[in-house]
């Protein structure tokens, strides 16, 4: 077989001494940069001192479409919530022009925490080929390069090796194309099964996608960020489910994903699913501007109903839960305290900027302003401002920020995803304390007047 060096085509004829050709491309990858680690005794393993940004160590620059798909927390999993000790999970894309393999891994901060780490793998779609099938071909090449994870160590060493391995031939990968699956087989198969391979999870994952549609599944996972931007999830130790991708109808998802995450699924009809559907919708429009002691008793109507729905299933260990309508006690004091912190939060990026802090970055793919604090990182986008808690991962406050007739910026809190920490009271005492506010203030009069 003749020999190559890494090419910067995407695909490349290799001839066999048979004569047959096997056509290849090239992956790439990039991982969650870490601060550099410190070895711990104690844990006997190297341990973080801190996050620094979300995408690093790359083989070349990461496509918009994929950063954007990273920094929107679409392949990413719930920081508290890591895999076992030892294990791996996997989350796949399939985007527009790329496919994408998330490997994740357990890891430790120097608090003792857990945290997730992450290292992406990559490749481009071939539009030339509707059977391309790019998912299944970095789970080929990972399988073959002896599944690799990011190993936490020093980022020397991290660098070194990756330097070593783009001088090789370790990222080319035979393409694989779409196998062809008997979906009524497959469906009673997996539908039944608690313990299912990556692989068989991508033909099921292949089988729910349409037309036009995307593929995509995690494997196995405890918590996901964004579980419905998923076709497939198989949860640790526990059967599969089906996340409904729709913006639309979240009454529709919130008990597909109750049903499907219990083994109660098998049991019901389209009838019975739709009147569940029916009586949730119903419940949500009620509520919808209802105080919390009203929304409790069409709850507790809502179980009476189900409990009479399945009274003669003899598999029927069905749990609901409901989440109570966005307008409630939690989300006006979130609004609030986000008002009263906006102002400074946006003073102090302005100040950080001004007087060219070490600390803080700008990402020109996602035209991104952020500053990493000890606790969180401040990003600005132009429009959105976020102050991202770094031990959960997630934003502890979101605001969008738009000019009004007069061309003064105004802001509005926005809802929260699901887990966030939010901002505590001491969150506020610390962005409104008077000697913070009066320090960024002379800051920025000083470094605007000598400019």
């Amino acid at each position: 077989m003749t020999t190559f060096k890494s090419p910067e085509n995407k695909i490349i004829p290799l001839e066999n001494n048979d004569t047959k050709t096997s056509t290849y491309t090239q992956v790439h990858e990039a991982s969650r940069k870490l601060l550099e680690p410190v070895w711990s005794e104690y844990h006997e393993q190297y341990i973080s001192t801190g996050f620094e940004q979300e995408i690093g160590f790359e083989t070349q620059p990461v496509p918009p479409e994929i950063q954007k798909t990273i920094h929107n927390h679409q392949l990413r999993i719930n920081d508290n919530y890591p895999p076992p000790d030892g294990e791996m999970a996997l989350m796949a894309k399939e985007l527009d022009n790329y496919s994408v393999l998330a490997v994740a891994k357990k890891g430790l901060d120097d608090g003792s925490r857990p945290l997730v780490t992450y290292r992406y793998f990559w490749l481009e779609n071939d539009p030339n080929n509707p059977n391309f099938d790019g998912i299944r071909t970095l789970l080929d090449w990972w399988e073959e390069q002896g599944q690799p994870s990011f190993e936490m160590k020093p980022i020397a060493e991290i660098k070194t090796e990756l330097e070593a391995r783009k001088k090789t031939n370790y990222y080319q990968a035979l393409i694989q194309e779409k196998p062809v699956i008997q979906r009524h087989k497959a469906d009673k198969t997996f539908l039944s099964s608690s313990n299912l391979d990556y692989k068989t999870l991508h033909e099921l994952a292949i089988i729910q996608t349409k037309n036009q549609e995307k593929i995509s599944w995690a494997w196995p996972v405890r918590k996901l960020e964004k579980s419905e931007t998923f076709r497939v999830i198989k949860p640790q130790g526990e059967p599969i489910y089906f996340p409904k991708i729709s913006k639309k109808s979240s009454s529709k998802l919130l008990i597909r994903q109750t049903l499907l995450k219990t083994e109660v699924y098998s049991t019901l009809n389209q009838k019975d699913i739709s009147t569940l559907e029916k009586i949730i919708g119903l419940v949500k429009q009620k509520s919808n501007n209802s105080q919390h002691n009203i929304w409790q008793k069409l709850k507790n109507t809502v179980v009476d109903r189900l409990k009479q729905l399945f009274q003669n299933s003899s598999r029927c260990s069905l749990v609901i839960s409901i989440d109570e309508p966005e307008i409630t006690k939690d989300i006006i004091l979130q609004q609030e305290r986000t008002l009263q912190v906006l102002p400074v939060i946006m003073g102090l990026l302005e100040a950080k900027r001004l007087s060219n802090s070490p600390k803080i970055k700008f990402d020109e793919t996602t035209n991104t302003l952020s500053y990493q604090e000890v606790k969180n990182t401040i990003t600005w986008d132009g429009r959105q401002l976020q102050l991202i808690d770094h031990q959960t991962g997630q934003p502890k406050m979101m605001a969008e920020l738009i000019r009004n007739e007069q061309n003064k910026l105004e802001g509005k809190s926005l809802n929260l995803p699901l887990n966030s920490p939010g901002l505590t009271q001491e969150d506020v005492n610390k962005f409104t304390d008077p000697q913070l506010i009066q320090m960024l203030k002379k800051t920025i009069r000083q470094y605007s007047s000598a400019s």
